[in-house]
């Protein structure tokens, strides 16, 4: 069935701290959202706790570059949101110098989402460029990088191979320069490349998680219609209702030996019968509202009187039953 993608609903989180320990944001979600929360730091050597806060709310860590000398560090959690309220994400920032290193972070907030796919990590020098290999289609990409050179991002492009982005958080400061994004939709299965292709130069560590879209529920299909029965039938001997207004047609040659009914409103048309004979003891019976037709243009009237029956001689004879067409409107009682 057809995969959609999450829905992008808000991003949460003060942004940058020059020398704060003690890192929170208000977040409010509703049951089933999926949280994602990137923070990044111009010193490798500032560690970021893992978040805490809200009912139920348990963070996994995704992904961490860092500490590497002469990078910043990177790192993602996820977590799923078992029931609707307002709480505080709370982390602790130590270590390094934080006189001179920032912390940025923010929560991201998703609806629509079976949960969390793939992720990927790196950091090299130029470009920050990351491979992420999707684990279903049209799902949505988190991406959080962080520049050590501190180059001023003004001129700032995201590459945009795997989609357009939606950028949710960019910082320049002394000490490192900072862009977090979100790729709504990835589209079909592979690896994506994420990331930007400006401003060249920097020395960056990044972190991506693929965050899942959501199966599309089953569409039922109700109201009048046509039932056919045709080509090879099967032998019939119970009643075959028709639920809703339409037509229900027998165009093979069924052998009927009970009742055929039509529980809604429409038409009954046998246009074919050859199944050797047609009548008693299993007559053919209409329950419905609407027309009953026995046609056979090569039929012979037949015609009941003093509870007898007389016919055309045109009776056909063979193996060992009798059979005599029956044409609409042909058969008089008396």
């Amino acid at each position: 069935m057809a995969i959609q993608p999450p829905t992008f609903v808000a991003a949460y989180g003060p942004g940058a701290y020059s020398s704060a320990t003690t890192l929170t944001t208000s977040v409010t979600a509703d049951s089933g959202d999926v949280l994602v929360l990137v923070a990044t730091s111009g010193d490798a050597n500032r560690t970021i706790s893992t978040p805490t806060g809200g009912s139920g709310v348990n963070w996994t860590p995704r992904e961490q570059v860092g500490p590497i000398e002469h990078y910043g560090r990177a790192v993602v959690w996820t977590s799923s949101v078992p029931s609707s309220h307002t709480f505080t994400v709370s982390m602790t920032a130590a270590g390094g110098n934080p006189g001179d290193n920032n912390v940025s972070f923010k929560v991201l907030r998703f609806r629509n989402s079976d949960g969390i796919g793939a992720s990927a990590k790196a950091n090299d020098m130029w470009l920050p460029t990351l491979g992420v290999p999707t684990t279903q289609e049209n799902s949505a990409l988190v991406v959080a990088t962080t520049d050590w050179n501190a180059l001023p991002g003004s001129s700032r492009a995201w590459n945009t191979a795997a989609g357009p982005v939606t950028e949710v958080y960019y910082y320049s400061g002394a000490s490192q320069t900072d862009y977090f994004g979100v790729y709504p939709n990835v589209g079909a299965l592979g690896t994506k490349t994420t990331g930007l292709v400006a401003p060249t130069g920097q020395q960056w560590s990044m972190v991506a998680v693929e965050v899942l879209g959501t199966t599309a529920p089953s569409v039922a299909l109700s109201g009048s219609g046509s039932l056919a029965l045709s080509s090879a039938l099967p032998h019939v001997n119970t009643t075959i209702p028709v639920g809703a207004a339409g037509s229900l047609a027998l165009l093979g040659s069924p052998a009927t030996s009970g009742s055929v009914s039509l529980s809604g409103s429409g038409p009954l048309d046998i246009a074919h019968v050859s199944s050797g004979y047609f009548g008693s003891p299993n007559p053919l019976t209409f329950s419905g509202v609407g027309a009953l037709t026995l046609d056979d243009p090569n039929a012979k009237p037949v015609y009941m009187w003093n509870g007898e029956t007389w016919r055309s001689p045109d009776v056909w004879v063979w193996n060992g039953r009798a059979w005599l067409p029956i044409r609409a409107n042909d058969i008089h009682i008396y």
